[in-house]
């Protein structure tokens, strides 16, 4: 099956939190985005945008959960933030119950090194690789679900295009 992509050059940190802002907006509860890229691709700079677009009473500092593996925030809807690079595989990740943030279908999910445990995703979940270009800006691709409507592709396509 064909997954429908999109592909956006990235302009830098400021550019990368509206990105990510469009993309949660757009998305909503229940999304799970797994992150892939080296490291300082751009992944947590990411999460950062989507964590400060969405409604909280709280400020806090995001960071990468490196060590700690989840870092749950307290937004509407809960964003958890996941960071596989230290996990030592699928079966760990079930263990700790990591899973079922990925489907918990009323939060979203935001899970940097995804593709150290591909198969804990849902078969709803897009996939973002953060690359370099020669230009020397970030690319951002996004996988989306091969079921996704052409409507919804075009929709989202409109939406992130637009971000300055």
């Amino acid at each position: 099956m064909t997954h429908p992509t999109i592909t956006i050059a990235t302009h830098g940190p400021d550019h990368m939190h509206k990105i990510a802002a469009t993309l949660v907006g757009q998305m909503g509860a229940g999304a799970v985005l797994a992150l892939v890229g080296p490291l300082g691709a751009g992944k947590t700079t990411f999460v950062q945008g989507a964590v400060t677009a969405l409604k909280t009473t709280q400020s806090f500092r995001v960071k990468s959960p490196t060590y700690a593996l989840w870092a749950p925030y307290p937004t509407e809807p809960v964003l958890h933030h996941m960071d596989f690079y230290r996990l030592g595989g699928e079966d760990e990740a079930f263990a700790m119950g990591l899973h079922e943030a990925l489907t918990d279908g009323t939060a979203i999910a935001c899970v940097e090194w995804a593709d150290r445990c591909p198969g804990l995703f849902p078969t709803s979940s897009l996939w973002l690789q953060f690359a370099e270009n020669p230009e020397n800006e970030r690319l951002l691709i996004i996988k989306l679900p091969s079921d996704t409507p052409s409507e919804t592709v075009k929709s989202l396509e409109n939406a992130l295009s637009s971000v300055e």
